[in-house]
């Protein structure tokens, strides 16, 4: 019987420590688990926090869009939405002050001559067709006021094309430099 009791108390000794480990690992466990459980609160609240940005976002997004069309649509009204060919040409007046350099002898069947003129702070000359109805004697490096007038559609800038205008007037002048008239067009 002694060796019963023997087995007895070493089987008992033995569920002792694995209760006590079961014991240590659940404790170690909750720990763990209380840790994840904390880790996962925080996680949660950071996509809280995301969603709440995102929303934010996506609001300002949706307003920023909002006023792009407003805009657009407010842009479309002063300009009208299809102008009609008539509508985008414009017809203009202006003067400039050019310096003459010279007259192109070049045959012409259109009663018309050629003169090469400088623009003030250009650096390339101006080639203008003038009717030789408008009778001026050229004086070499003068200076003249000239004026113009023509239809010029809006997409184009009017100083490239001051050949495509007539000719209203020329006139010679004594200013130079900054008191030259320089008038542009208005659309």
């Amino acid at each position: 019987m002694k060796i019963f009791k023997k087995i007895i108390l070493v089987i008992l000794i033995l569920m002792c420590v694995i209760f006590l480990c079961f014991t240590v690992l659940y404790f170690f466990n909750i720990g763990e688990l209380k840790n994840i459980e904390s880790k996962y609160k925080d996680l949660e609240s950071k996509y809280k926090d995301l969603e709440i940005v995102n929303g934010n976002l996506k609001n300002s997004k949706d307003e920023l869009l909002n006023e792009i069309d407003n805009l657009n649509s407010k842009i479309s009204e002063l300009i009208g939405e299809n102008p009609s060919d008539d509508d985008n040409e414009k017809e203009c007046v202006f003067i400039r002050t050019l310096q003459y350099i010279q007259t192109i002898d070049y045959p012409s069947q259109d009663n018309e001559k050629y003169i090469v003129f400088s623009q003030f702070q250009t650096f390339s000359p101006v080639l203008l067709r003038i009717d030789n109805s408008i009778n001026i004697n050229f004086e070499k490096n003068e200076y003249y006021e000239i004026k113009f007038k023509g239809i010029v559609p809006e997409y184009k800038k009017y100083d490239s094309l001051l050949s495509e205008f007539s000719i209203i007037s020329i006139k010679k002048t004594n200013k130079v430099g900054f008191d030259q008239i320089q008038e542009s067009c208005d659309f």
